[in-house]
Parts: structure tokens; C-alpha cells; sequence
């Protein structure tokens, strides 16, 4: 770690050595901000150019007022969402501070604000995250790296999955061909297939969005089915999977996806037929559906290598605590499926997202690509971000 004030100030990292990223990411559960403090060696050789020492993270969940105004934050204005931006770029300035205490200073900092809109379809295709990066900066004195999703978009390509590239540098040390499934608001997989081959990916679609929203509707005390205990109780109705399977999604062109498609809206649009079905049966059913889904996904993707085959699948974000669902999709995969865990893997579930998002800092100062053709369907691997000095 360094105690000078622009260590990063130039356009690249250019020197081996050690280096201290914090990522911030707020993701569309909108439940906190996760903050992983990734501790890494620029080592200097051309196959393996990064490598990760130790991940630490901590997560600082938003008052609860907060948390429920942003899920329907992105139906307000245009002076609603210039508010969010400052709301949400003091939130992430008091997360890095926080983290700053608990770990030293360091030498940069990863925001990946907070999703409004994702519309990757068409020609028009757009995102749009909010949180000033500049109030980071300023209050931290530390150089921030933002703005990751839009600079992939003005590449060409969809803005998400962004976390591949990180993923790449946190699992290749496993030395295996992995899959590492997100299940957050939105999932998402990265296939992993060696540390000098680019990373493929893709949203899943349904996660902890859909899971919530249905939990919320049922008048769960906590909101959401904490360890997926009453789903666990209930018995899917496969023909209403089957029919959700039928998703445009599905069978389209897009990479990835959001809460347009899968949050609040779809559950609006099928609570008839949840309601019907009562409480455990329709986390169940709402399980199994978002299990099937991912098996799609990895199943696509392992399709596109040679050979088609894959050693593990890692799950890490806020479903890796879903047992029902982790159950589910090892009954789904043929391979063997583990929850991220610190100790064998590097890095914690919950702190795999901001971590990645850490280390697309790191790669952006370092001028290597954070998004490839195989993930977001950018025309070239490009490197993502603005840099933002104090």
C-alpha cells in the first residue's frame, strides 16, 4: 500500500509491485453496498500479469428507507435520478471511508454505481448507473475507477456481465475449467478455461429479484426466504417452469439482462398463478425456474469450447446462501457445485462481485481489457472506465 497521494494519477500502472484496490458494488437486490478490499501483484509476466494475494470484505447495508425507495427509484424524474446520484455518491464515499478505517488507504478505488436502467436491446442500447464517482474521489483523496458499464456499451457491447475479467484473475489459480455463477438480483456465469483464454458469459436472468418480490408479496417477516427455508417446503410446478422457460430471453440475442425483465414487473404479471399456488410451492416453483435458467446458460456457454466439458461450478452473491436453490441446481448440473468460500477458493460469496469490480480498477490504470467479445459482445477486448483524480 502507498501513502502517496497519485500513485495512479497517470494513465497506466506500468511497474511490477504490489497493489491495494477497494470495490464498491451496489447491486439490484438494493440492499447495501459491498466492500472488498483486494490486495494484488502486478507480476510482470504476459500470460499471468495479475495476481491476487488476499480478498477482505465487509458488507454496509442501506438504511432501510433507502434500500425500499431504490427499487422503485428509476419510475421518478429527472431531478429524482440527479438526486439519487448524489445520495448514492455519498453512500459509496461513506463505504469507502469506512473501509478505509478498517483497512489502510488504497492505492484505488472501484465504483460500479448503482443500475437505474439496463436496455442492452437494439441498436439504441443503453445503461445507466448512478452514483458521482467525483464525490468519491474528493472525499477519499484516493484516485476512483468508474463508469465501467457505459464504456463497454460505447465499445459496442451490452455493458454487462462485467465481472468476467475479474472473475478470470480471482479463480485461476484453481487451475480447472469453473463456472462461476452469480446469483444476485440478476444472475449471471462466467466460464473460466485457463488464465490466458478470455472468458465467456452471460446473464442467466431470474434471481434474488424475482425471489424477493415473491417472498415480499407473501408477507415474509424478512422481506425474502432466508436460506431458501420455506421454499425448501414446497414443490415446484414444473408446467408453470416450462411455461417461464419460454421467455423471450431466453431464446434471444442478448447477453444480459435486468430488473426490466425480471424484477418487480414480472411478478406483477404472474402473481395470479404464484398466488394460486400458495407461499412454499411458489418460492419452490420460483427455485426451480431460476435453477433451469442457469443450467441453460452454463450449458450454452460450455457449448462454445473444446472440449465441451467443465471440472466445477462455484456460486457466489446473495443466493449462495439459498440452500433450496443451491440444492436445485446441483439436481440441474452433472458436475460438482460448491458455495464460494474464502478458505478454498479466495474469496467470500458475498464479496465476489465487489472484488471483481476491484480488480477492473486494477486492469483499467494497467490499460488490459476488462470486456471481451465472449462476454458483453464488445467488438474488441476493451478496458473499461473513467479515471478520477482528487
Amino acid at each position: 500500500m502507498t501513502g502517496e497521494r497519485h500513485r495512479l494519477a497517470g494513465p497506466l500502472i506500468q511497474e511490477p509491485g504490489e497493489y491495494t484496490w477497494l470495490g464498491l458494488m451496489s447491486g439490484t437486490s438494493c440492499d447495501g453496498i459491498d466492500a472488498a478490499c483486494v490486495r494484488l501483484t502486478e507480476t510482470g509476466d504476459a500470460v499471468v500479469p495479475v495476481r491476487v494475494t488476499t480478498v477482505v470484505g465487509e458488507t454496509l447495508p442501506f438504511p432501510s428507507d433507502v434500500g425500499e425507495r431504490l427499487r422503485t427509484a428509476a419510475d421518478g424524474s429527472l431531478a429524482d435520478a440527479a438526486r439519487w446520484d448524489r445520495v448514492l455518491g455519498e453512500s459509496f464515499a461513506a463505504a469507502a471511508l469506512h473501509a478505509t478505517e478498517q483497512w489502510g488507504r488504497p492505492d484505488g478505488i472501484a465504483v460500479s454505481g448503482h443500475t437505474f436502467a439496463h436496455l442492452p436491446q437494439g441498436a439504441a442500447s443503453t445503461t445507466l448507473q448512478l452514483g458521482n464517482a467525483a464525490i468519491v474521489a474528493a472525499q477519499t483523496a484516493v484516485p476512483v475507477v468508474s463508469g465501467f458499464r457505459t464504456a463497454d456499451v460505447a465499445a459496442g457491447g451490452e455493458g454487462a456481465p462485467l465481472v468476467p475479467a475479474g472473475d478470470r484473475v480471482l479463480f485461476a489459480h484453481l487451475g480447472a475449467r469453473v463456472a462461476v455463477v452469480n446469483v444476485g438480483g440478476i444472475s449471471n456465469v462466467t466460464v473460466i478455461d485457463g488464465p490466458s483464454n478470455p472468458p465467456r458469459a452471460a446473464d442467466c436472468g431470474p434471481g434474488n429479484l424475482v425471489l424477493n418480490e415473491i417472498a415480499r408479496r407473501f408477507d415474509v417477516p424478512e422481506g425474502f426466504d432466508r436460506d431458501g427455508v420455506l421454499a425448501a417446503q414446497g414443490t415446484a410446478d414444473r408446467a408453470l417452469v416450462a411455461r417461464w422457460l419460454q421467455h423471450s430471453y431466453f431464446a434471444g440475442s442478448t447477453r444480459s439482462t435486468g430488473r426490466e425483465q425480471f424484477g418487480e414487473a414480472w411478478v406483477a404479471e404472474w402473481w395470479g398463478a404464484l398466488n394460486d399456488l400458495g407461499k412454499v410451492d411458489a418460492l419452490a416453483t420460483a427455485v426451480a425456474w431460476v435453477a433451469a435458467a442457469i443450467r441453460g446458460s452454463v450449458e450454452s456457454l460450455v457449448a462454445t469450447m473444446a472440449p465441451a466439458a467443465l471440472d466445477l461450478c462455484l456460486i457466489g452473491g446473495g443466493g449462495a446462501h439459498h440452500e433450496a436453490l443451491v440444492d436445485a441446481l446441483a439436481a440441474e448440473l452433472s458436475i460438482e457445485v460448491a458455495k464460494l468460500d474464502a478458505a478454498k477458493h479466495g474469496v467470500a460469496a458475498d464479496f465476489r462481485e465487489a472484488a471483481a469490480f476491484a480488480i477492473l480498477g486494477h486492469e483499467r490504470c494497467a490499460g488490459r481489457a476488462g470486456s471481451f467479445p465472449t462476454t458483453t459482445g464488445c467488438r474488441v477486448p476493451t478496458a473499461l472506465g473513467s479515471v478520477w483524480l482528487p
